[in-house]
């Protein structure tokens, strides 16, 4: 079976969108292609905000691919899911021009929250509620029903799954980037200065506290830690690209134990070893109360 994961042209006018409107690293597609290609099946990974790719030009690539299953996110990457645009009209956009006939899945915080309405917004044929690093995958290869948190069609009427898919950290492994164009990208977080390019790596995911404002809840809740050297693995993953010359790698990680902060140091030590002349950065948002954590 063929996937292709597109992560749209993002445009916020008219939004209220508040969270960082550069480019980031899909990190949810990115961690979905390596699941599909572990089962043995085909994924294409479009980035078309970081390329800078037209309808046109990501639906010829998408015709060629012949996918299956169209994957689109409707939020900016992981880094935002918490507090996402408030509209769906971006996906909607994105579905509505690459058509086709494979089945569209929709990924992301606003089918995680209201699953039937976001049927009805992005003409979509599968909302998965959660978290999809693994979901996605086993789209082609179990029945829907007993996939936690996939809600599907049924005689045109959306069957919504009561479950929320919880991604198991430690079964994560590290990011290669070979299906992925580190060299266009050149943000870098807000809380670091000067020029270059800059990736999100995530140490862990999920945060303890209960934001009123946040929608952490229905996805991404429970505080969980990736294994520690997955981290500084995908560091020397972007390090092995000639063309690709980091000088500092912010990776962001929420609030957590002694032991998480203990393990953060860890790997900011490890990647540190990967990229001999980097200097070692993470940041924790400012109410953790860890400004010592700021920059390492």
């Amino acid at each position: 079976m063929r996937y292709a994961l597109v992560n749209p042209d993002w445009t916020f006018h008219g939004s209220t969108y508040f969270g960082c409107q550069e480019p980031h690293y899909p990190l949810e597609l990115l961690f979905a292609a390596d699941q599909i290609r572990a089962a043995g099946n085909e994924p294409l990974l479009i980035d078309a905000q970081s390329d800078k790719l037209s309808f046109n030009e990501v639906k010829r690539r998408v015709d060629a691919f012949a996918a299956d299953f169209l994957v689109i996110p409707t939020a900016p990457s992981y880094l935002f899911w918490r507090c996402p645009p408030p509209e769906l009209r971006v996906p909607a956009e994105w579905f509505a021009a690459l058509g086709g006939a494979a089945v569209k899945v929709v990924i992301g915080p606003h089918g995680s929250a209201t699953a039937a309405a976001t049927f009805r917004k992005t003409n979509c044929d599968v909302v998965l509620r959660g978290e999809p690093d693994f979901a996605i995958a086993e789209l082609a290869s179990k029945p829907w029903e007993s996939i936690a948190g996939c809600c599907y069609l049924v005689d045109g009427k959306p069957r919504i799954s009561p479950e929320l898919a919880v991604a198991d950290m430690k079964q994560l492994g590290a990011l290669d980037f070979k299906n992925y164009n580190v060299e266009g990208h050149q943000h870098r977080h807000h809380v670091f200065s000067g020029s270059g390019r800059g990736a999100e790596l995530e140490f862990a995911r999920g945060c303890p506290w209960s934001c009123t404002f946040c929608n952490k809840t229905l996805f991404r809740n429970k505080f969980r830690e990736r294994d520690v050297d997955a981290v500084p693995g995908s560091t020397c993953g972007m390090r092995s690209r000639s063309t690709y010359s980091a000088r500092r790698t912010p990776f962001r990680w929420n609030a957590g134990s002694r032991a998480s902060r203990t393990k953060a140091a860890t790997s900011s030590i490890r990647i540190a070893e990967c990229l001999l002349s980097a200097s070692r950065s993470c940041w924790s948002r400012p109410a953790n109360g860890y400004p010592g954590c700021r920059r390492t």
